[in-house]
């Protein structure tokens, strides 16, 4: 990471707080309908309408702890940007806007444990917590 300050949108995927680059984050909405896609990937729910474009819906949550979203009032979509493509991603829940300064980032080579990091941009250590970054470039480039 580059030394600068970062401001992430925050949220929660299976009791774990994840966090990604608020540049990237075009809206946060409430689920909207999705229409079923014969055979993609688990972790793609199918498509949906969003202001007139058809974007892919993928569930962060299968995508990332193989277990499937059961969608409740909190539930929310992040409309991001990734690879000049808009991906809808589902999320249980959107927490917060952090601004993160770089003395609290560990990058994934930095951690003391193997961790795949095709998909991680770091941590975060804050207080009592640890928000894991992801490099939302890459998980959308899988689906």
């Amino acid at each position: 990471m580059d030394g600068t300050d970062m401001q992430v949108v925050q949220f929660y995927v299976g009791g774990e707080e994840y966090a990604i680059s608020i540049a990237q984050v075009q809206e946060i909405l409430r689920v909207p309908a999705i229409t079923n896609l014969p055979r993609t990937q688990d972790y793609v729910l199918g498509i949906t309408n969003i202001r007139g474009m058809v974007l892919s819906v993928m569930d962060l949550k299968k995508f990332l702890i193989n277990q499937a979203s059961e969608l409740t009032d909190n539930s929310r979509i992040l409309v991001v940007d990734a690879n000049n493509q808009k991906v809808a991603l589902v999320v249980d829940e959107v927490s917060e806007v952090l601004t993160l300064s770089s003395d609290i980032l560990v990058e994934p080579e930095q951690l003391s444990v193997a961790v795949n990091q095709d998909f991680l941009m770091g941590v975060a250590r804050l207080e009592n917590k640890i928000v894991i970054l992801l490099d939302i470039d890459h998980v959308c480039a899988v689906h």
